[in-house]
């Protein structure tokens, strides 16, 4: 029974699969809760640091793009913004005038995106 518990999870094989399988209604509840355990493990690591910031969902990834960008972006502007108030100079409106466009064209395909698959 050991080996069975250290065998990977098939790529085909959901969660929802092994949960309902007899095999796995028949085992001890400490052993159900070590397995449902190293899943939700597995599936955490699958992504990595921005993959636990942004979910692991590969349909969402056009989204998760959008919303970096979008993060840099106004990282840029605000950056500019401070360098600007410590040299008492004005702040680059060049700058801001090609950003603000796409920031908020990043924004509007973020929201207006919806459910559709």
């Amino acid at each position: 029974m050991a080996d069975g518990l250290n065998q990977k999870i098939n790529g085909h094989d959901s969660i929802s699969t092994i949960l309902s399988s007899d095999n796995f209604l028949n085992l001890d509840t400490n052993i159900q809760n070590r397995i449902i355990d190293t899943v939700h493990t597995d599936k955490e690591k699958d992504g990595g640091t921005m993959g636990k910031f942004l979910g692991t969902n590969s349909s969402n990834a056009a989204m998760h793009i959008a919303l970096i960008i979008c993060g840099l972006l106004l990282l840029i502007i605000i950056i500019d913004m401070f360098h600007s108030y410590y040299i008492n100079s004005n702040i680059n409106m060049e700058l801001i005038n090609l950003i603000i466009p796409v920031v908020t064209l990043s924004l509007g395909y973020i929201f207006g995106k919806g459910s559709q698959t």
